[in-house]
């Protein structure tokens, strides 16, 4: 839909005086008027693949002509499944072939004077390829591509984006409106207008309306795409229909239809459809028995074929049809069998032995080798059973060789779900135990369990690391997240900790020095997260966000305590962090707000209080510190911000208006200078600040950065510099500080 085309109609007072009158009556046609409603719901999702006809055939007989590699051992093999492809239905010169689908049954109701809600789930499905990224990420992901959008809301939400409404309160301060004549709708005689954005860049729609032509100015269809579609990535077109029937003097929906064209409709492209239809409604109240909660029939993701016939509304494309059959032929292939264990090594960094069904994975892969200045070449080797073990219960380990060091080191994993698992043990929704024993060197100020300090793009640094702890650590936790947006974690945890760099514990007093070995700690520990509306992909055990909560808090409290396993101090610290995203205006960009604090209650030395977490590395951390050195500071109080803000644009834009790059501008501040109670020099008991670890002064450190994002597509690239602690002798005890640095990452947005 080209929206330049639709700007120049006449009667534009008329069209805007029919918008304010359907506003001013969209509350009384919505049928969320009415105190009680309830309807069956029924949606089916797909992904095709869909090119012409004749591109196919040119393209394969041209390569089996040349019969070059590529044919032979990529297009070849795959073309059987070609005999499952059909015509499209708008286009019968295309080839449709598709390889996901979902399809989806429930009942909704809702009073809205109780404000209470309930649902019940009869049936649903998924079928298809792609079973190594996962049909739920898939479906969590275009959940939010699609979004929920009602024009009747005066902001929807879709590509992980806030779009104004047509019908907004406010509408009319950015759309303008086009009567361009009149088309009968459903039986109904209905004025069409179509409507646009004055603002080319900013998130809204555009497209047309269909209103009653009558005193109820009620929205009968409505059939529009994104104002600002080609500006996005990976998008080409976006097309998306609603239509509505009335009852009971309220306008209901009938039908919401979404397509998204992603590459080129001749040589080949992807396309997602979503079709979601509304029916069965009922006005009529209940009795009190009714239920008001989330019911899943039994076997509700087990119906046949006959029962789907039976209840679905819209029947399936001639394409969707053979999804089965396609389904059959790809597990039977394999060249698939062998694409589908490259995507999961590609994507989990681990190898599965005997494929995607194999009990045990290899891994992480990519921290097999690595180099620190303190280990020397660092050999790990490690791995763990899969839910094709059980789906349940996982144990897992490594052990890794250090030739500097000449120290071997090890860990052990054990999780017990007392939830069944379908694809990973860590995925939502987490009821999870697990004990883990590990002895390892670690980086103070990180956490040794989830460090990933060995990965091999770590061992190129800009500084040395020579000031690491071997620690023996034992840790038993249970976590609950049977709500998305309240989650909780128990802890127990016993630290062995031995400083093996250059920094020592030791105490002074006087001419006295005592060195201290090592040290070891026993606590408990509490860990609350609030996140409301939080999305994400499932990558093994770790989760990339889609959407993170609208506020995302979390809050931990831990508990030492003295005698317990050896454990030489009692002590009590807190900590909280705390994030929020916020839109600019007119698909500007986006700012991002993480503010962060803590608090040690009691009087321990310098190893356990807070230590900033520094980057030695030129992977850009978006939390860390990125010009700070491992060690540098300790505070045992402090507040923190970290703010970023992504815009829009970047000089790129000046060469090129196609150009997608964005540019980034942030900066991150920690402000907390160590108190009496914690000061060696007033209390010698305490372990000596030696080699460059410095208490946080009153002056705060700050750091600022700017760079480009969505530098082909999925790269960043971010200079990052210094502003606060510049000196490098006295302040660091000679060692080098990063005063600026290139640092790149991994970006995505739409």
């Amino acid at each position: 839909m080209d929206i330049h085309a639709l700007r120049y109609y006449p009667f534009t007072d008329r069209a805007e005086d029919i918008i304010r009158k359907v506003i001013d009556k969209k509350t009384e046609n919505n049928f969320t008027r009415k105190n009680y409603a309830q309807y069956d719901f029924y949606q089916k999702t797909s992904i095709d693949i869909v090119a012409n006809k004749d591109f196919i055939r040119d393209q394969l007989l041209h390569s089996e002509e040349k019969n070059d590699w590529v044919y032979r051992s990529v297009v070849r093999p795959f073309t059987p499944w070609l005999s499952y492809a059909r015509p499209t239905v708008n286009n019968p010169n295309n080839l449709a072939l598709n390889t996901l689908l979902y399809e989806d049954y429930k009942t909704f109701y809702q009073k809205r004077s109780e404000k209470k809600s309930g649902s019940v789930f009869h049936a649903s499905r998924n079928e298809g390829l792609y079973q190594t990224i996962g049909h739920q990420n898939i479906l969590y992901f275009l959940d939010e591509v699609f979004g929920d959008i009602d024009l009747y809301r005066d902001r929807n939400e879709i590509m992980l984006l806030s779009f104004k409404s047509p019908l907004a309160n406010d509408a009319l301060e950015t759309y303008r409106y086009y009567l361009s004549g009149k088309r009968q709708v459903n039986g109904r005689n209905c004025l069409e207008i179509i409507f646009y954005s004055t603002h080319t860049q900013e998130n809204a729609f555009a497209g047309y309306l269909y209103v009653s032509d009558d005193s109820n100015y009620a929205l009968e269809k409505a059939i529009f795409t994104l104002n600002n579609a080609s500006n996005m990535n990976f998008l080409k077109e976006v097309l998306i229909t609603h239509t509505y029937a009335e009852k009971e003097d309220v306008r209901i929906p009938e039908e919401k239809a979404y397509s998204v064209l992603l590459g080129d409709e001749m040589r080949g492209s992807l396309i997602v459809n979503r079709t979601s239809n509304y029916y069965g409604f009922n006005f009529t109240e209940p009795g009190p028995a009714v239920e008001w909660k989330h019911i899943y029939e039994k076997g509700y993701t087990s119906k046949d074929s006959l029962y789907w016939e039976q209840h679905r509304p819209v029947a399936l494309t001639p394409a969707q049809t053979q999804v089965t059959a396609l389904t059959r032929e790809a597990s039977h292939s394999t060249n698939y069998r062998n694409f589908q264990n490259l995507v999961l090594v590609l994507m989990n960094n681990h190898f599965s032995l005997g494929g995607i069904n194999g009990a045990v994975e290899l891994g992480p892969l990519t921290q097999f080798v690595s180099y620190n200045s303190m280990e020397g070449l660092r050999l790990k080797a490690g791995g763990n059973t899969t839910l094709n073990f059980s789906d349940r219960f996982m144990f897992g380990g490594y052990t890794a060789y250090g030739f500097m060091d000449e120290r071997f080191k090890y860990r052990l994993n054990l999780g017990y779900s007392l939830l069944p698992r379908e694809r990973y043990l860590w995925e939502f929704p987490k009821r999870l135990f697990s004990f883990t024993y590990v002895n390892d060197l670690n980086i103070p100020g990180q956490d040794l369990l989830t460090s990933t300090r060995d990965e091999f793009f770590y061992s190129f640094s800009h500084a040395s690391t020579n000031n690491m702890s071997l620690q023996k650590i034992g840790l038993l936790t249970f976590e609950d997240e049977m709500s998305r947006i309240f989650s909780f974690k128990l802890g127990g945890k016993y630290t062995y900790d031995r400083p093996l760099g250059v920094v020592q514990y030791m105490q002074v007093q006087g001419v006295d020095t005592t060195i201290v070995n090592y040290i070891e700690t026993s606590e408990i520990s509490f860990s609350l997260r609030y996140n409301p509306r939080e999305r994400f992909i499932q990558n093994r055990d770790k989760r990339i966000y889609i959407r993170r909560g609208d506020v995302d808090l979390n809050v931990n409290h831990r508990v030492g305590i003295k005698g317990f396993l050896g454990s030489d101090y009692n002590y009590q610290i807190t900590d909280f962090k705390a994030y929020k995203k916020f839109f600019f205006p007119r698909n500007t960009g986006t700012l991002d707000l993480e503010f962060s604090g803590g608090k040690v209650w009691n009087r321990v030395p310098f190893p356990l209080l807070f230590i900033p977490s520094g980057n030695q590395s030129y992977i850009f951390l978006s939390e860390g510190y990125n010009c700070m050195n491992f060690y540098e500071f300790i505070t045992d109080n402090y507040v923190a911000g970290n703010v970023n803000m992504m815009f829009n644009w970047s000089p790129f834009k000046i060469l090129s208006k196609k150009s997608k790059i964005k540019t980034s501008i942030g900066g991150r501040v920690i402000y907390g200078p160590l108190s009496d109670n914690n000061n060696p020099e007033i209390h010698p008991e305490l372990f000596a600040l030696n080699e460059g670890v410095n208490p946080l002064g009153s002056t705060p450190y700050a750091e600022v950065n700017i760079g480009l994002a969505n530098v082909l597509k999925f790269l960043r690239i971010e200079y990052v510099r210094r502003l606060t602690y510049l000196g490098q002798d006295e302040e660091s005890g000679g060692h080098k500080i990063s005063k600026g640095n290139l640092f790149l990452t991994g970006s995505f947005s739409f």
